[in-house]
């Protein structure tokens, strides 16, 4: 197969910062340039300052001619569990349980979302449209083609799949000030929890965790934990009650030089 002649540029949007790397395409691809465009949040969940960030950074360094992959802090995106997606195989048919589930969950405001259903553990991600549409325009504005968006959970899943215990697992994503926290087993997924979370993320894991442990009726006498840490962490991962922490690195597509 021919190799991309494209360079391809990595993406993070965060309430409070962007994250860009450009990865060289070719027979032999060097280690890829980081920049990093700090912003000021409004709230968490507004990423207007973000995609406006986006913009400053690409009109500053000037890399075109790319296809981007962007991956979105899970403050901009709502989840929900469908569950027996995986017994209906038409694509209309899963969407529609998809918002049919987010509409139970957030409401009617559900309704105006761009919905995505991930194959096969039944996790519902919801954006807002407008969202999606900003990231293109700030990207093609730099000639730039968005190739994939998709939340840090789906990255931070498939990133810490190597390390999750065959059968009954729990993971946990965390950035600062929220927290994901996930029980599954394969690519089933059985319980799900996003929520903003105080302070250092290390302390809120346990509550959040046993939040979620209780309100989906699992039990669990003990349980280690899976964790994908977007920031490094304040102090060590210690033993909490029933949680023993592990963590696992954070999914970079290659090794990456400061520019």
């Amino acid at each position: 197969m021919s190799p991309s002649w494209r360079d391809r540029v990595e993406i993070f949007l965060a309430p409070d910062r962007v994250d860009l790397t450009r990865v060289p395409r070719g027979l032999r691809p060097q280690p890829g340039l980081t920049h990093t465009q700090p912003c000021e949040p409004r709230t968490d969940a507004d990423a207007a300052p973000a995609v406006e960030a986006l913009g400053r950074a690409l009109g500053a360094l000037a890399w075109k001619n790319a296809d981007a992959s962007v991956t979105l802090s899970n403050h901009f995106v709502r989840f929900a569990l469908v569950p027996n997606a995986g017994e209906v195989a038409r694509g209309a048919e899963r969407l529609a349980l998809a918002r049919h589930q987010l509409r139970l969950v957030y409401g009617e405001r559900a309704d105006a979302w761009e919905v995505v259903l991930g194959e096969p553990g039944g996790v519902a991600a919801a954006l807002d449209p407008a969202l999606v549409l900003a990231v293109r325009d700030a990207l093609a504005a730099a000639n730039i083609v968005l190739k994939a968006l998709r939340p840090f959970l789906a990255d931070a899943f498939n990133g810490a799949r190597p390390f999750l215990p065959p059968g009954p697992a729990w993971l946990a994503v965390v950035e600062p000030g929220r927290a994901c926290v996930a029980h599954l087993d394969g690519t089933r997924w059985f319980a799900l929890r996003s929520q903003r979370v105080q302070g250092a993320p290390e302390a809120a894991l346990p509550l959040v965790l046993e939040q979620c442990r209780l309100a989906s009726g699992i039990d669990a006498e003990a349980a280690e934990v899976c964790v994908v840490a977007r920031e490094a962490w304040h102090g060590e991962l210690a033993p909490a009650g029933r949680w023993r922490f592990r963590t696992v690195p954070v999914p970079v597509a290659r090794e990456r030089a400061s520019a």
